[in-house]
């Protein structure tokens, strides 16, 4: 990274940061790095409406899957009724049902 020559001096606006020469003691410099507002800015519109996307597309998602699960409870509800209607229409002819046996059998003797 290109640092400023002088400690305290900085070198002007390079593509998107700022370059800044600090001292860190007897012959210890170093380049501090820092963003301009604009851009961090910019940049943390831009992450922010990323996940903005990902959130209403994880929410699209969700949506979509209780829908199904509330149509496939529904469906098994009615698949109960079903089976209990249909239990009560057999329990009903079964005596029917055994009358007709014994008819028969009554018959053929």
């Amino acid at each position: 990274m290109p640092c400023a020559r002088k400690v305290g001096s900085a070198v002007a606006r390079q593509d998107k940061f700022y370059f800044s020469c600090v001292n860190y003691g007897v012959q210890r410099r170093a380049c501090e790095v820092y963003v301009w507002e604009d851009v961090l800015e910019e940049y943390v519109q831009k992450r922010i409406q990323d996940e903005r996307v990902k959130l209403r597309e994880v929410t699209e998602d969700r949506d979509e899957f209780i829908e199904e699960m509330a149509d496939r409870n529904r469906e098994i509800r009615n698949l109960r009724t079903m089976n209990k209607v249909l239990q009560l229409a057999l329990a009903s002819t079964a005596p029917v049902a055994a009358m007709i046996a014994i008819g028969a059998a009554w018959v053929g003797k």
